[in-house]
């Protein structure tokens, strides 16, 4: 950049048509993007000297900022972004924004999840009842590292249900939005996970699927239990099996030979909810 100056003090005027009464001016204009992608960990300033010279007269020598870049450990960052690369799976939800996809076996029953609903995918009458299928963020990888994605599920009733009651619980998922839900299920062995719109129901579930079938139980066995129901006849208790057990207040009564009155009773040998 060229700036027209007036002759400097003690200089040859004879000089200045070699000049050309110009001064050539070095600005350092610097504009430096420093992302992390490309490894830039610094910037650095050196000041170094900067002389003009001429056969005689007067310019004097000027310090000028020099700016430069210092990239560090560029190789070893790209290295590490391209393990990353291959590591992560993003994915573009409905609201625009990107977001990494968890994988299937990081789920937890009750996990909370934001979901898009794909209708396309709907099957209302299937064996096992209608169910809906969202895009929940979630993948799984094979042994190369190659993700997949996997759709959550949600059971929207019973095999025979009317049409116009499915109707309505998918209207409770609306196409455009992000739905809240919560993982019910989690199937590593088939690579598949169900979901539902309620929390406790997802808990209630989660925990159903991992239970002894009562068939399996056998008279005389000793169980452990949480009461989970004081009736006038007795009490419930889940003991782990897919269905709870009931203690009858006859059984009370004879353990503790003494007369149980009904709720009251059962709560006051310990026996509340």
């Amino acid at each position: 950049i060229h700036e027209m100056t007036p002759p400097m003090m003690g200089a040859d005027r004879s000089m200045m048509p070699v000049l050309q009464r110009r001064r050539s001016l070095l600005l350092p204009l610097a504009l430096c993007l420093v992302t992390e992608s490309w490894g830039f960990q610094h910037v650095s300033t050196h000041f170094q000297s900067l002389s003009l010279s001429v056969p005689s007269g007067g310019i004097r020598r000027q310090s000028l900022p020099i700016i430069t870049m210092t990239a560090v450990d560029t190789e070893e960052n790209a290295a590490k972004q391209q393990n990353a690369s291959s590591e992560s799976c993003y994915y573009r939800r409905i609201d625009g924004s990107w977001r990494p996809r968890k994988e299937l076996n990081s789920l937890s029953i009750g996990e909370r999840l934001f979901a898009t609903r794909l209708p396309a995918s709907d099957i209302l009458d299937g064996k096992t009842g209608p169910k809906a299928f969202l895009e929940c963020g979630i993948g799984k990888r094979n042994k190369k590292g190659k993700w997949s994605i996997v759709n959550g599920m949600v059971r929207l009733g019973r095999r025979g249900m009317k049409k116009s009651v499915v109707r309505k619980k998918l209207n409770k998922m609306p196409k455009d939005d992000l739905i809240e839900v919560y993982v019910s299920k989690v199937n590593l062995d088939e690579g598949r996970f169900e979901v539902c719109l309620n929390r406790n129901e997802a808990l209630d579930k989660g925990l159903s699927e991992g239970k002894t079938p009562a068939s399996n139980l056998k008279e005389g066995e000793e169980l452990t239990g949480i009461v989970k129901g004081v009736k006038p006849y007795g009490v419930f208790v889940d003991v782990n099996a897919n269905r709870n057990g009931l203690i009858h207040i006859s059984k009370v009564a004879k353990r503790y030979d003494s007369y149980i009155a009904k709720e009251d009773g059962l709560k006051r040998v310990g026996l509340g909810r």
